[in-house]
């Protein structure tokens, strides 16, 4: 099995090595018929760490005319998702590029997803060609996207499944064998690249439905065979799709190792089985797959104290195995090897000087100027979020009403949710709270303040005023602690 890993690896080793000198991307452009009466007021894009494995939010304001300059941190080649308003479109970029895109403001303002952006985006600077084949090829693929999807929604054998995923691989195949032929495309970064997506694609959607919940079971070994065979081809194309792998893969992995003897058995009796885990981990990997999964493992273990003092005698042998520098430095970082980054002494100051419009940026202010001298819990949550919904039914109700008496204020800015929806929730609960449905700009910029990766996220602020917690893990100690009491 190992030895089935060393194609997938080989050619990740030359992506992370290579490095351009600078690191990051500058995009710009201009957005006709722009109106910011009606329209959002800034243009964000999100790049996933691969090594962080985190999504990583920049954002810029729109100027009166529709132009725009957006700096983006990169590290590696990867499509970056650039949004306005509703809709986004994908952009290749490698470190040090500098890409623009021009594009109507009714080309993004689809609620339905139905309208295409990449018809209308107009790519110059570096990557163009590149860039214009992406919008053209993905144009031509929405059709049979959207027929694949509804099919593959009316069926529950995972035998079938599979077989339908496995026929969509070979249709999309077929059809980037048309497109390259009808546009004599002889761009072989591109090619590369469409190739790497189709086959991510597929490994993703057959990881995918597994869920990975405890109770859900793994299917047979034999129908994980497509892990061990991805032809890999130069993953200086398609880093992005490959980081969505990394994590199913994981999940499944570790599903696998959790589920097996001797781990299963050290489980039930509440023992570490650290050093299995990173046995079965190096038998079934190498290389940067290798690398990202144990960073992965010790990150999540740093987050708890028991599970991370058992890890610190590992650490050794993790230094061992994991050569490449940003993962090293990020354990490094988790078990304070090395000084954390330090947190903004004012998170407010930080978000005066914010360059954004001053409707976006001054929501959080002005509520936390309605309750000044309060303990105040910052919800971030949204309509369409499994466990969001789960702590405003379940745990909110049983915790709001303790403090009814006290100085504390519970507020809910919900983010990315449909009005409608977010008024009906908001009405079936039954605990006092203030609530908040963010724009998409108010929404984007408090999460990249805080640096919020994933809902529900919580943050505590202190009677002073001062944020005391950004990633709070909500309880009725930690709120009465601030209290004095």
């Amino acid at each position: 099995m190992k030895q089935r890993f060393s194609i997938f690896l080989l050619a990740l080793v030359v992506v992370f090595a290579a490095h351009a000198q600078s690191d990051s991307v500058t995009i710009t452009g201009r957005i006709m018929g722009y109106d910011a009466n009606h329209h959002d007021l800034t243009v964000q894009a999100f790049v996933a760490d691969i090594v962080l494995d985190d999504r990583v939010v920049f954002m810029a304001p729109i100027e009166t005319d529709g132009r725009f300059l957006l700096k983006v941190k990169l590290h590696d080649p990867m499509t970056i998702y650039f949004r306005f308003a509703s809709q986004g479109v994908g952009i290749f970029a490698k470190p040090g590029d500098s890409i623009s895109l021009d594009f109507p403001a009714f080309a993004f303002m689809s609620e339905s997803g139905d309208t295409l952006s990449e018809n209308y985006v107009v790519f110059g600077g570096d990557e163009q060609e590149m860039n214009t084949l992406v919008a053209k090829y993905i144009s031509k693929t929405h059709p049979q996207q959207k027929d694949y999807l509804k099919r593959k929604a009316e069926i529950t054998a995972h035998e079938r499944y599979k077989a339908l995923v496995k026929a969509y691989k070979d249709e999309q195949s077929q059809l980037l064998q048309d497109f390259i032929d009808e546009e004599k495309v002889t761009h072989t970064q591109f090619i590369r690249w469409a190739a790497a997506e189709i086959q991510f694609d597929y490994c993703n959607t057959l990881l995918l439905p597994l869920d990975f919940h405890p109770k859900t079971p793994l299917f047979p070994l034999e129908w994980y065979d497509f892990i061990y065979d991805v032809p890999m081809g130069r993953l200086d194309v398609a880093l992005n799709s490959y980081s969505m792998y990394i994590n199913y893969l994981r999940a499944y992995l570790f599903k696998r190792f959790n589920n097996s003897e001797p781990i299963a058995s050290m489980n039930k009796r509440k023992e570490y089985s650290i050093g299995i885990m990173l046995d079965s981990i190096c038998a079934n990997t190498e290389g940067l797959t290798q690398e990202l999964l144990l960073t992965h493992y010790f990150a999540n273990k740093s987050k708890y104290e028991p599970s991370k003092e058992k890890c610190m005698e590992f650490l050794p042998r993790y230094f061992d195995l994991v050569k490449n520098e940003r993962c090293r430095a990020h354990i490094k970082q988790c078990y304070g090897l090395t000084p954390q980054p330090a947190l903004p002494t004012d998170f407010l100051a930080k978000l005066e000087s914010a360059q954004v419009p001053d409707s976006v940026k001054n929501i959080l202010p002005t509520i936390l100027e309605q309750h000044k001298g309060k303990v105040v819990v910052l919800d971030f949550w949204a309509t369409w979020c499994g466990p969001c919904m789960g702590e405003l039914q379940r745990q909110y109700p049983v915790l709001v009403p303790k403090f009814k008496e006290e100085e504390v204020v519970f507020i809910f800015l919900a983010g990315k949710s449909p009005k409608e929806a977010w008024q009906r929730t908001v009405s079936e609960l039954n605990f006092d709270g203030e609530h908040y449905l963010l724009s998409n700009d108010q929404d984007v910029v408090l999460k990249q303040l805080f640096q919020i990766s994933g809902i529900p996220h919580h943050v505590l602020i202190g009677k002073d005023g001062e944020v005391v917690d950004p990633n709070f893990e909500v309880s009725e100690t930690a709120i009465r602690a601030q209290l004095g009491k």
